[in-house]
C-alpha cells in the first residue's frame, strides 16, 4: 500500500485495522496485523511487537501446525484442515482451553480457491460437534473484486459483514474479527484507474464500521 493511499485511508482507522504479509512490512510500512506462514515468522512477529491476537496464519502446513498453536490465530479453509487443527490441539499444552479457529470463506461460488462458501455453514455446524479441542471464532472472507471500485468495494465490505453475522446465527461460534481479503489490491488499482471513486468507498466503509461499532463489535480487518 503506497503512502498516498495509506494517508487517504487513515480516516478509516477509527473502525478498521490493516493487515498484510509480515515480509512486506518494510515495503508497505507497518501493518496493524500480519499474516505469517510458519512458526519462525510468528516468532519474528511477536519479537516485532505484535500480539498473538494480531498474527494470523491461513493454510498452514501439517508440519508447522503444532508449532504455531499459541503463537497466532489459525484460519481453516476446509473441513479437513479443521480436523487437522483439532487433532494438533489435542496434543498442545493449552491448559485445557479450546483453541479458537477462524474460517476462510469466499463469496464467489466460482472461486477456485480452497475456501468454504456460505452455503457450507450448515454442514460446518454439524461437523463442529465432533471437534472436541477447538472452538470456532472469526472469519476471513474473499470475493472477486477485479475491476471493482468505489461503491462496489463498499458493497463487498457490507456483504462480508452480513455473512459474518449469518455465521454467528448458524454456527456455534463467536466473531472476534472479520477479515476482508483483496481489498487493498483493489483499492490500489482503483487509485490508478478511478481515483475519484475513493470517497464513495470510504463513505460505504464508514457506514459498515459504525454499524459494527454499535451492534456487533468485531475487529474489522482490511487486507
Amino acid at each position: 500500500m503506497n503512502k498516498e493511499l495509506r494517508e487517504a485511508l487513515d480516516v478509516l482507522k477509527l473502525h478498521y485495522k490493516f493487515i498484510g504479509p509480515l515480509n512486506k512490512e518494510n515495503k508497505d510500512g507497518r501493518f496493524d496485523a500480519v499474516y505469517v506462514q510458519n512458526a519462525e515468522d510468528a516468532d519474528r512477529a511477536l519479537q516485532n511487537g505484535y500480539a498473538d491476537g494480531d498474527i494470523f496464519c491461513i493454510d498452514c502446513s501439517r508440519e508447522e501446525l503444532p508449532k504455531l498453536i499459541g503463537k497466532c490465530r489459525l484460519i481453516a479453509s476446509s473441513s479437513e484442515e479443521l480436523r487437522r487443527i483439532d487433532a494438533a490441539a489435542q496434543n498442545a499444552e493449552s491448559g485445557g482451553k479450546l483453541i479458537r479457529v477462524g474460517l476462510r470463506l469466499t463469496l464467489d461460488e466460482a472461486d477456485g480457491a480452497n475456501c468454504f462458501k456460505p452455503s457450507d455453514l450448515e454442514r460446518i455446524s454439524k461437523e463442529a460437534k465432533g471437534l472436541k479441542n477447538i472452538s470456532l471464532g472469526g472469519v476471513f472472507i474473499r470475493g472477486s473484486l477485479k475491476g471493482s471500485c468505489g461503491r462496489d468495494l463498499g458493497c463487498f465490505m457490507r456483504s462480508c459483514y452480513e455473512t459474518a453475522k449469518l455465521a454467528t446465527v448458524i454456527l456455534p461460534c463467536s466473531m472476534p474479527y472479520i477479515g476482508m481479503e483483496n481489498l487493498l489490491e483493489a483499492l490500489e488499482e482503483q487509485q490508478t484507474h478511478a481515483p475519484r471513486q475513493l470517497p464513495d468507498f470510504i463513505k460505504e466503509a464508514q457506514t459498515v464500521g459504525m454499524q459494527n461499532a454499535t451492534a456487533f463489535y468485531a475487529k474489522l480487518l482490511i487486507s
